[in-house]
């Protein structure tokens, strides 16, 4: 594999009742924590091997770099919670205005290269020694209202079901228009399952390390866990009522991210802890960074005597969720097959979802049939 060509296959086997068995394996290994082994860790070269591989997500990973290797070297941790909290609205913003319309047969918003200028102004910004975030949040404030909220005055529609609707059918943003199609097409396929991927400290996380972990398959104490917007926002009460009126994942997994950007721009980084850190043994640190689609860990070990690094591991979103029995299973598993079309239609959104931060390869097992394959979705 090389660091930039990584992908999800998910094996779709269908059974004579049209039911499913899926299994997804991530193609992402440990290149980049092997690559990164070795090296200073005060060169650049870690921060531009992390920027370069994780395009998505750079701030997120840089965040979980930076505060891993200052603990394992019993420093001060960077001052970085604000560019995870612009990088999370950011990636939020991206997905509902324009990734997402796409899963559900939309055509994003006319003027959406909008986008494109508020990226252009955030990479500025980070580039700079103390870049301006009342100006970067000012820019994700406006691009919010115009692609999701409207007027943020006005916008009532993350207390309850009636005024989530009336938003839907009265709103008249990219974003209202995204969920109204959601509302109209996408079923309902039971709320997921798979328990919440929730450490109460890094010293917490540091449990996961055995050397049975897995980075391409991540567990905790040998279970899957799920991460995202949808597990920090399960408790709140769109949320909650959304799941025990409609049973409906799919449509939990979109509205959580969009509390999660109203939320953030709101109260910035007082919303959750975007960034913590520890050392949890002699010369060892481990970070945990909330992204947009998820927890990230990094665990840092390093040979302090020669300033290198001795050892690294990166647990990712994309590989918590599409581990083995994990959620992105569970949830494709309920998608019952009546034709490849339709279940590669439905896959779609399931998986918009969930938003695999690397391409997700369908492949079909038919009974008695050869299997077929295709690329379902693809990200930068």
């Amino acid at each position: 594999m090389s660091l930039t060509d990584a992908a999800v296959d998910i094996t779709v086997t269908v059974r004579e009742d049209n039911t499913v068995a899926v299994r997804t394996v991530s193609g992402r290994d440990d290149t980049v924590a092997k690559t990164l082994t070795g090296t200073s860790v005060s060169s650049a070269a870690p921060k531009l091997l992390l920027s370069s591989v994780y395009a998505l997500c750079p701030q997120a990973h840089l965040a979980a770099w930076g505060a891993a290797s200052a603990r394992a070297a019993a420093k001060a941790m960077p001052e970085n919670a604000q560019r995870v909290a612009a990088e999370t609205a950011a990636e939020h913003l991206r997905f509902l205005a324009f990734d997402a319309p796409r899963a559900v047969g939309l055509k994003p918003a006319h003027d959406v290269r909008r986008l494109g200028t508020l990226r252009t102004l955030m990479t500025q910004e980070f580039s700079a020694v103390k870049p301006d975030f009342a100006k970067i949040r000012a820019a994700l404030t406006a691009e919010t209202e115009h692609f999701i909220t409207g007027p943020a005055a006005g916008f009532n529609a993350l207390d309850s079901i009636p005024d989530f609707e009336s938003w839907i059918t009265h709103g008249q943003t990219p974003a209202a228009q995204l969920f109204s199609a959601l509302w109209e097409q996408v079923p309902s396929r039971g709320i997921l399952t798979t328990p919440a991927l929730d450490p109460h400290s890094p010293a917490d996380a540091e449990t996961w390390f055995t050397p049975q972990f897995s980075a391409q398959n991540p567990t905790v104490r040998g279970k899957p866990r799920m991460t995202g917007a949808l597990t920090r926002w399960k408790l709140h009460p769109l949320i909650a009522d959304l799941d025990e009126l409609y049973c409906c994942s799919v449509r939990t997994l979109f509205v959580a991210r969009l509390i999660e950007i109203i939320r953030v721009l709101t109260d910035w980084t007082k919303t959750f802890d975007f960034v913590r850190a520890a050392a949890v043994a002699a010369d060892t640190g481990v970070a945990l960074v909330q992204s947009a689609r998820g927890l990230l860990t990094h665990r840092i070990r390093l040979a302090r005597e020669l300033n290198r690094v001795e050892s690294v591991v990166i647990a990712a979103p994309t590989e918590w969720n599409f581990a083995r029995h994990g959620a992105a299973e569970e949830a494709l598993s309920k998608i019952e097959f009546f034709s490849e079309e339709d279940y590669r239609r439905q896959a779609a959104w399931m998986l918009a979802g969930i938003d695999a931060c690397v391409p997700c390869r369908l492949h079909f097992e038919m009974p008695q049939t050869n299997g077929t394959t295709d690329e379902v979705s693809a990200h930068a």
